[in-house]
């Protein structure tokens, strides 16, 4: 059995297990039937989640199971669903109107880290920033690990098969799979991206890890939702994107100016 550890940019984890997986879509309206653009939808205990289109809608390619969801809205009450997902589902959710939330919005943003000041703005101008250059250099750094685990059968088979007259000693190499990497990926709109590599390190067999290379996704911050197809087919919500401030959490750790 393999446990896969993968982390990327915000060091998103993943773990590979063999399970049957379901599509839950729908539509998230207010109470006059109108439909809600960016609602947060977030899966617990995970970290798979999407926001609703320009027409409400939203699609989610869930575990099979028991799954708790959370539809969150600034100016709406949050709502929780739970749900056994056995097959493919159609859910249309419902927010009610809060104006506490709203005021609670008002009151907490004169308390919170400027840094949620900072990443609102940013959020705001995101189109501006990406239309300013027409090419970028990113730095970037990836690291995939998947965790060996020897069953007891295993084990005893290895003991039987070890050779009897042989010093024993204990392997200082923890029994992973591993690949970490230092790249530099240029960019050119709109032709797209090639990656230049810096430095890599590599443990055992590199064929059942999901990323190593940058080539292997875009991730274009700018897009309110982004899509990694070598990670799975849920969507990964921008960390700059219209809705990130309900699903993030910021902290200032500095600053300076620049002349």
């Amino acid at each position: 059995m393999h446990k896969l550890f993968l982390s990327i940019f915000l060091m998103l984890s993943l773990a590979s297990t063999a399970q049957n997986y379901h599509l839950l879509r729908g539509y998230v309206v207010d109470e006059n039937a109108e439909p809600l653009v960016g609602v947060v939808i977030r899966v617990q205990n995970t970290n798979e989640g999407t926001v609703t289109n320009e027409k409400g809608q939203y699609e989610l390619r869930l575990q099979e199971g028991f799954q708790r969801l959370y539809f969150s809205f600034i100016g709406y009450e949050t709502k929780i669903v739970e749900l056994a997902i056995q097959q493919n589902e159609v859910i249309n959710v419902t927010l009610l109107s809060s104006d506490e939330q709203l005021n609670a919005v008002e009151v907490s943003n004169k308390k919170r880290d400027l840094s949620y000041e900072i990443m609102q703005r940013v959020s705001e101008n995101r189109v501006l920033y990406q239309n300013q250059f027409q090419t970028q250099k990113r730095k970037i750094y990836v690291k995939s690990v998947e965790e060996n685990q020897t069953t007891k059968l295993e084990k005893n088979t290895k003991k039987e098969e070890t050779d009897p007259f042989a010093t024993e000693k204990e392997d200082s190499i923890p029994d992973l799979n591993l690949f970490e990497a230092d790249f530099i990926q240029h960019l050119q709109l709109p032709n797209g991206f090639k990656e230049e590599k810096l430095a890599a390190k590599k443990l055992g067999n590199q064929r059942t890890l999901f990323f190593t290379s940058t080539t292997d996704a875009n991730f274009d911050f700018t897009q309110n939702l982004i899509q990694v197809p070598k990670l799975g087919d849920n969507s990964y919500i921008s960390p700059i994107s219209s809705t990130a401030i309900l699903a993030y959490k910021y902290k200032l750790l500095g600053s300076y100016f620049q002349d």
